[in-house]
C-alpha cells in the first residue's frame, strides 16, 4: 500500500508530504516497519505538523485497519487545536 501511494505522490505531486497512521500491534511486523521508515511522518506529532504545513481546508480522517475510532478522534482534536480554521472530519 504504502508503494502505491508513495509512486503516486511521485508522479503527480513530489513536494506533497505523505503521513502513515498505523496501531502499535502492526509495527512489531517487519515489513510494516521498513516500509513506515519511508515515508514522511510515522508518528502523530509529526503527521500534525506535515498537515500543519500544507496548510488544508480540509482534513478527512477514515478508519482503517485496527485503529479504533476514539484515536481518529484524537487525532482530529489534535489537528482542530492547531489549525482552528480546518474543517476536521472523521468518518
Amino acid at each position: 500500500m504504502i508503494d502505491r501511494v508513495l509512486a503516486v505522490r511521485d508522479a503527480l505531486a513530489p513536494s506533497a508530504g505523505v503521513a502513515v497512521l498505523s496501531s502499535s500491534h502492526s509495527v512489531g511486523v517487519p515489513s510494516i516497519r521498513d516500509a513506515l521508515r519511508r515515508v514522511d511522518a510515522e508518528t502523530l506529532e509529526a503527521w500534525r505538523r506535515l498537515v500543519e504545513q500544507a496548510a488544508p481546508d480540509r482534513v478527512e480522517l477514515y478508519p482503517w485497519g485496527a485503529v479504533p475510532r476514539e484515536r481518529l478522534e484524537e487525532m482530529a482534536g489534535a489537528l482542530r487545536d492547531a489549525l482552528p480554521d480546518v474543517i476536521v472530519d472523521v468518518f
